[in-house]
């Protein structure tokens, strides 16, 4: 079994190198939750992810089926057939990982980035886990997102020891593919995956609750560090979700004691306000 170790902290603050998970849809949007946190982070790495999903190469796509097999050639029906084509090529990404290397590139026309904007390397390895379809009123069955999350992991496992033995890094007792979750063990090569890091995946709107998917998790091979913002609440979970958090990936929250202080501080105020007011009407009823 996989240890999976939690901890209150910011996702984004893992060592360089290290591995940062999170569950994904297969349609290529990063617009809720942490996932927007993580492409405001990372829009290189949100542009690789979002091609991967909607530019599929032909050598990827599914075989067609036999209704698809006949010959058309007005324009509704190639469009028919290359939406039809998209969405059997999305499905097939439910269950698989993409794992997206450290980048240090010229990113053209990121929207709300600006064209030609120069990303310095974000020293972070993303694992997309395709856990559902799609997402809000479109997202897979809890038991599904879950069958998905043991596929997606065994297939991270599998990346992440092929990179190993390729780059000469210390295959045993590695964090990332270990089971036990630890740091520090082990000497990875220069740019090799590191330990892993993820966020309570599948929480909120994907509906699965985090004990449920972190049972899966302790039944695969990869030990991962699970790290939660400092309060519940707030918009912090994975793609379309709720989660926890201030709307980041664990980034922190306000606190239960920062509210408490404003809100002393607006009853000050409002005191303060009707005093002045008494103190008119008292004037006034003198005059």
């Amino acid at each position: 079994m996989a240890i999976i170790t939690e901890r209150i902290g910011d996702i984004f603050s893992a060592p360089p190198n290290s591995i940062l998970i999170h569950a994904c849809n297969a349609r290529g949007s990063w617009a809720a939750g942490v996932a927007l946190a993580f492409r405001k982070k990372y829009p290189a790495a949100y542009k690789i992810y979002h091609d991967h999903c909607t530019t599929p190469l032909p050598t990827n796509l599914p075989p067609p089926s036999s209704s698809s097999t006949s010959t058309t050639n007005t324009p509704k029906d190639q469009a028919t057939n290359a939406k039809a084509k998209l969405a059997a090529y999305q499905s097939s990404l439910v269950g698989t990982t993409l794992l997206i290397p450290p980048s240090e590139r010229k990113v053209e026309g990121l929207e709300g980035e600006g064209e030609g904007r120069q990303e310095q390397r974000q020293g972070h390895w993303i694992a997309c886990l395709f856990t559902s379809a799609g997402y809000g009123r479109s997202v897979s069955k809890p038991e599904v997102i879950l069958e998905n999350t043991r596929l997606a992991v065994e297939d991270l496992g599998r990346q992440v020891k092929a990179l190993r033995e390729r780059g000469g890094g210390d295959e045993e007792g590695q964090d990332a593919v270990g089971e036990d979750g630890e740091e520090g063990k082990g000497e990875l090569g220069e740019g090799l995956p590191g330990e892993c890091w993820a966020v309570r995946i599948n929480s909120g709107l994907f509906g699965v609750p985090w004990g449920e998917t972190k049972k899966v998790l302790e039944g695969g091979g990869v030990g991962m560090c699970v790290v939660r913002p400092g309060m519940e609440g707030g918009g912090g979970g994975e793609e379309g979700e709720k989660g926890e958090g201030g709307g980041g990936g664990g980034i922190e929250g306000k606190g239960p004691e920062e509210k408490g202080e404003k809100k002393r501080a607006a009853l000050v105020v409002a005191g303060l306000e009707n005093r002045r007011k008494k103190r008119r009407l008292d004037a006034w009823l003198e005059e």
